[in-house]
């Protein structure tokens, strides 16, 4: 078989290859899910932001505690996290705008270390979430299924969960592909609010199974060391703990929620958190959002946590000035003798060159990078008559027809003032192109 039969039998073979490949291909849409971009990625209060605006609230979200002038400028103020305001001063600073007017809503997360509501006798403890009734039965009824059953049965429910999500992909976190749908619960797994202002009630779902204790709440007296009065006048929870309380802190509100994330990007839209909000900050209010964590500078944190590496980088940084110190007289590098040996070469290949009268040939060179050069500024450089080249380098460089015709024609005829000077002239037309 010659070369060309096996060229046509591998083509034939190729697209044999490429009709099968073809016939096993199907066309499927997929969504991919990227999560949250731009100005909702960076912040998680985004979505309540937009929400509030709607309503003809001020929001302003801030990544550190506020300024006692920004403080005193708002109506209400949002703290995700107590751990958030870290600094005793800081705290009292919103302690104190608390009792006189402000409205101050935390959440009291999961630090257990002393914080803003610890200071008002709040704590926060770990629940055990309860099983419903429902769930007990159906606890009970897969018991007494058979394994057969039980096969079939978790068959079923991962074909009806891989044909729901078939036309996604998931490429972002976890929380905001799945997190976006409203999960169904029963009511008694929801925490019920009353307010005065709506006829309905109002469910929320916070996340942290954690409950609010505070001695109020448990009935005890309230402890007497108190700046202002600490009145709480409502609280409200489900079956797992209290998730929710207000009080009057002075002329203030206070709002402690277990979890104030239920007004993020995430899980505002479930149930009715929105609602709570809106409740929460009324229109025409301003309302301050903290969004980050109050942390010291790195000078700070180098000098608590780590001074003895502090000391001992001073300590080398000493002893590298003290050596370099010790010379005396100015630091004088070597020259480098593959300069000098290339110089030397140079100058003797050119001294051999006048020696045996190659004085044009050490030219040669010049003038054709020279008359390049002029070829590649006018194309048609080496068809002009030479009355018109000296022409238009007359134009741009300054010389006149003599030394042109001196640089470009003329021999030095052993003469080395002569040849100094057309080399000047050469160089300079050369700098000119």
């Amino acid at each position: 078989m010659n070369n060309r039969s096996l060229y046509i039998v591998l083509t034939l073979l190729a697209l044999l290859l490429i009709y099968v490949v073809a016939r096993q291909l199907e066309w499927r849409e997929q969504t991919l899910i990227t999560g949250f971009e731009g100005e909702a990625q960076r912040s998680r209060f985004y979505a309540a932001d937009l929400f509030l605006a709607k309503y003809h609230a001020d929001v302003e979200r801030l990544r550190q505690s506020p300024s006692e002038a920004g403080l005193y400028a708002a109506d209400a103020l949002l703290i995700p996290d107590a751990s958030y305001v870290p600094r005793d001063d800081q705290q009292q600073q919103i302690l104190s705008w608390l009792a006189q007017g402000g409205h101050l809503i935390i959440g009291t997360g999961w630090n257990d270390e002393p914080n803003i509501i610890k200071q008002l006798g709040f704590s926060s403890e770990q629940q055990s979430f309860s099983v419903d009734d429902y769930e007990l039965e159906r606890e009970e009824e897969k018991e007494q299924q058979s394994f057969s059953e039980k096969l079939k049965q978790q068959h079923s429910e991962q074909q009806q969960l891989k044909e729901k999500h078939k036309d996604w992909i998931c490429a972002a976190p976890y929380e905001q592909c799945h997190s976006l749908e409203e999960p169904k619960l029963q009511h008694n797994l929801l925490s019920q609010l009353v307010f005065e202002a709506e006829t309905q009630n109002i469910y929320i779902h916070p996340k942290l199974d954690r409950s609010i204790i505070h001695e109020q709440i448990s009935g005890t007296d309230r402890p007497a060391n108190y700046a202002h009065p600490l009145e709480l006048f409502y609280w409200a929870g489900d079956s797992n703990g209290i998730r929710f309380v207000q009080a009057h802190y002075g002329e203030g509100l206070l709002t402690v929620m277990v979890d104030s994330d239920i007004f993020s990007n995430n899980y505002i839209a479930h149930y009715d958190h929105a609602l709570l909000l809106s409740l929460l900050v009324s229109a025409q209010q301003r309302l301050l959002i903290l969004e980050g964590k109050h942390s010291a500078s790195l000078a700070t944190l180098l000098r608590r946590h780590y001074s003895e590496a502090l000391i001992t980088a001073a300590v080398l940084l000493l002893t590298l000035v003290w050596h370099l110190s010790l010379r005396f007289g100015a630091v004088h590098h070597p020259r480098s003798r593959m300069r000098r040996a290339r110089r030397d070469a140079l100058r003797a290949a050119a001294q051999w060159h006048w020696r045996r009268g190659n004085e044009q040939q050490l030219l040669a060179s010049l003038r054709e990078q020279v008359l390049s050069l002029a070829r590649r500024r006018w194309p048609s450089f080496s068809r002009w008559h030479s009355d018109t080249q000296y022409h238009e380098l007359e134009k741009i460089s300054g010389l006149s027809k003599q030394q042109l015709s001196l640089a470009l024609e003329a021999s030095a005829d052993k003469d080395e003032q002569k040849i100094l000077n057309i080399v000047q002239l050469l160089q300079q037309l050369r700098k000119t192109l």
